[in-house]
């Protein structure tokens, strides 16, 4: 009989490890599932920082594509004005330089027909 009792004892400390064991592997999975969770959200905050970072050089670098694009424009009106300037600055001198600068030319231009 008392050997029954301690083993009946024997089989009630048995189990309470055993149910402890249980519920440390279930916490050991859950906390498994949780760092795998965590890691997941870790990596996609990760991947989003990295593509905002991404679009920033994007913008980053289409801003300085346009400013040098609005750089070679002013610098094309420039040219163009210079140019157009210095036609003008032709045109006057050969306005200067014509031989019929100070004669009525009235006469080169053909009477309308009557």
């Amino acid at each position: 009989m008392l050997r029954s009792v301690k083993l009946r004892l024997e089989n009630k400390k048995l189990k309470k490890e055993l149910d402890q064991e249980h519920k440390n592997i279930e916490e050991a999975q859950n906390n498994e599932l949780r760092m795998k969770i965590l890691d997941t959200k870790i990596r996609q905050h990760k991947d989003k920082i990295k593509q905002e970072k991404q679009q920033e050089e994007e913008a980053k670098k289409r801003r300085k594509e346009a400013y040098e694009q609005q750089k070679r424009l002013k610098k094309a009106i420039k040219d163009l004005e210079n140019k157009a300037l210095e036609n003008e600055t032709k045109i006057q001198k050969k306005g200067e330089n014509s031989i019929f600068k100070d004669e009525n030319i009235d006469w080169m231009i053909p009477p309308p027909p009557v």
